[in-house]
């Protein structure tokens, strides 16, 4: 019998693996999977690399360059990810496995049915005991895994001497930062533990040969007393720097260490000493000896984004400190210190971008934005990339104005691809430009860029509900849900992964589970819910069958809207579920002419499906968004 399985096996497996229904749902992958099995059996592994999927597969261009788009990395992760989901599920049978190892894309192919004996083993066909029947099954597993790892080095060598190149190179090693810890006596200095960390890791995200995982993440693990191997299995990172911050007086000891995750050991530490004024420019010196410990090259420094006034950091801090906690007390407390900041050195661009940020993020609550305000942001935003053009923070601040204040699409997607072609590694332009692609309807692209937020990110809660809401506006409910679950299992109080995950299972008809994910969200809401989140919970009511329930919640928003401004999205919302179409279109109508953010969700929700057909719905689709 031959070593391997034979071409018309290849063949017949593919054609299977292609006709299940997680791949007839999912035509690229599906392409992906084709083209590297078919140039396998021409005998052409040379051609199954990165450029040549990107150009043949998904119509990249000829200037396509794998630092600054990840499609071919991202697409293997999804194709490995349903390989397993096959053979666990209606492949788990198959003779013939056909899998794809991580770092490479030749395939590899598995048979999992045992060899008919040859005539000189007919005595162990028939076996006393089984013993010999075991033998021949290990015989089997180990001669399938030199046969799979000889095709694999035999495929890579073959295009290596044809193209007289070198080994490709070791795959990045994954770095998680975490948090330093406060060991100063009044512990005072969780803005500056916090500051420091986030500063290492957009200095190490920016070296190449380096993953770097996002601060969503790695922040989830504090303290003096964190578990390094742990932190590894749970962010299945091979490295963790952790370290600390005392202060006395006027001085300021740092102490960090890198340490082996799957080990527990300490490859590298050290402390330093400083004034308490310098004791931030100690992070190049961490990074330095962090990247001579990878044995990576580190890059110099982007552009300076230090100010020349302490001080002026030191608010900075502060102001992102603030910022990242994402409620509306802790917003105007950051845009306090950033705006004390600039006063102390108008020079300092991050600080000009995070009042940007800040005011950029307020209409996503659901607030009322004046002209004042928008022309602060602007300024804002302006002065920070007048000062530093390369900042990708002042980038995704002006990008997220144009998406949210001026639905200028268009211009937003260049802002965001410019800050993703500046740091492709870091997670938060990739779940920023998903919001946009989400929003304009683009869900494949959307889920492309969130799970490589994802894999930067991957205890980030806000990459997490955006995915969840990007799978419902495909009418993908089930994967929502189940998406969702993960999600609060993670982070039980994240309120904003129980609205989606209601909305899905409203639509799946599920509407016990639905109030309960609304119960979820109300209690982590300390029991007042936003505008949106009420109106989420009368249209369920009202799809459910309760009118006269949905209605007492309509009368609650016109009671708020009495005193305060409410979002007119959210009244049409209930009013959708209500029948009563042209006062939701009237009240939509009316939100174009304010620019409210919300009312972008709304149009590419499944609420506003029956409106698709109407005229003045279709016209309102074309005002939302410059394209």
């Amino acid at each position: 019998m031959p070593l391997g399985p034979t071409p018309d096996e290849i063949r017949s497996a593919l054609a299977r693996v292609l006709e299940s229904s997680r791949f007839r749902e999912a035509p690229r992958i599906s392409a992906f999977l084709r083209f590297v099995v078919e140039r396998w059996l021409a005998g052409e592994p040379e051609q199954i690399k990165e450029t040549v999927i990107a150009l043949e597969v998904y119509g990249r261009g000829s200037t396509f360059n794998p630092q600054n788009d990840s499609i071919v990395r991202v697409e293997a992760g999804r194709l490995r990810s349903k390989l397993r989901d096959y053979y666990l599920t209606e492949g788990q049978d198959e003779p013939l496995r056909i899998d794809l190892p991580k770092g490479a894309y030749v395939p590899v192919f598995h048979s999992t049915q045992p060899p008919e004996p040859a005539a000189g083993d007919a005595a162990e066909k028939q076996p006393r005991n089984g013993v010999p029947r075991r033998r021949q099954v290990v015989r089997l597993a180990l001669a399938a895994a030199v046969v799979a790892a000889a095709g694999a080095v035999a495929a890579y060598y073959w295009g290596t001497f044809r193209r007289g190149s070198t080994p490709p190179p070791s795959p990045a090693r994954r770095v998680a930062v975490l948090p330093f810890t406060d060991l100063s006596q009044q512990h005072g200095l969780a803005y500056f533990c916090d500051g420091l960390a986030e500063e290492m890791i957009d200095d190490l995200s920016r070296v190449p040969g380096l993953s770097v995982l996002a601060r969503g993440s790695s922040f989830q693990f504090r303290g003096a007393n964190v578990d390094a191997r742990e932190v590894g299995r749970r962010l299945q990172v091979d490295r963790v720097l952790l370290g600390s911050v005392r202060q006395s007086g006027s001085k300021v000891r740092v102490s960090a260490q890198l340490v082996d995750s799957s080990t527990g050991l300490t490859l590298w530490s050290s402390s330093y000493d400083r004034e308490s004024r310098d004791a931030l420019a100690v992070q190049d010196d961490i990074a330095r000896e962090v990247a001579r410990s990878l044995e990576v090259q580190m890059s110099a420094r982007a552009a300076a984004s230090r100010p020349s006034d302490p001080a002026a950091y030191e608010l900075y801090l502060k102001g992102r400190y603030y910022y990242w906690k994402s409620n509306a007390e802790d917003e105007a407390r950051a845009l306090n210190h950033f705006e004390e900041a600039v006063q102390r050195d108008a020079a300092f661009a991050p600080a000009w971008a995070g009042i940007a940020d800040v005011l950029a993020s307020t209409p996503l609550r659901g607030v009322q934005v004046d002209q004042a305000l928008v022309d602060r942001a602007r300024a804002a935003a302006r002065r920070a990339l007048e000062l530093n053009p390369q900042l990708v923070d002042g980038l995704l601040a002006q990008a997220h104005l144009a998406r949210t204040l001026d639905y200028d699409w268009r211009e937003s997607e260049r802002l965001y691809k410019q800050a993703l072609a500046l740091q492709p590694g870091a997670a938060r332009p990739h779940n920023s430009y998903a919001v946009l692609l989400s929003l304009s309807g683009r869900f494949g692209e959307a889920d492309n860029e969130l799970r490589e937020a994802m894999r930067l990110d991957p205890l980030s809660m806000q990459v997490h509900s955006n995915l969840v809401l990007n799978l419902y506006r495909q009418r993908r409910y089930a994967e929502a849900v189940q998406a969702a679950r993960k999600a609060a299992a993670i982070a039980p109080s994240y309120r904003n992964i129980y609205s989606p995950m209601a909305a899905a299972l409203a639509e799946m008809g599920q509407f016990r589970a639905a109030f309960d994910a609304l119960d979820s969200l109300t209690r982590n809401s300390a029991g007042q819910l936003l505008d949106h989140h009420l109106a989420l919970r009368g249209y369920i009511l009202a799809r459910s069958g309760d009118a006269t329930a949905a209605r007492a919640v309509l009368r609650e928003l016109e009671r708020r809207a009495a005193s305060r401004y409410v979002p007119k999205s959210a009244v049409a919302d209930v009013l959708l579920a209500l029948g009563e179409r042209n006062r939701a279109l009237d009240l939509m109508e009316s939100a174009v002419g304010t620019r409210e953010v919300l009312l972008a969700g709304l149009l590419v929700s499944p609420h506003a499906d029956p409106l698709r057909s109407d005229p003045r719905f279709v016209r309102l689709t074309q005002a939302i968004a410059r394209r």
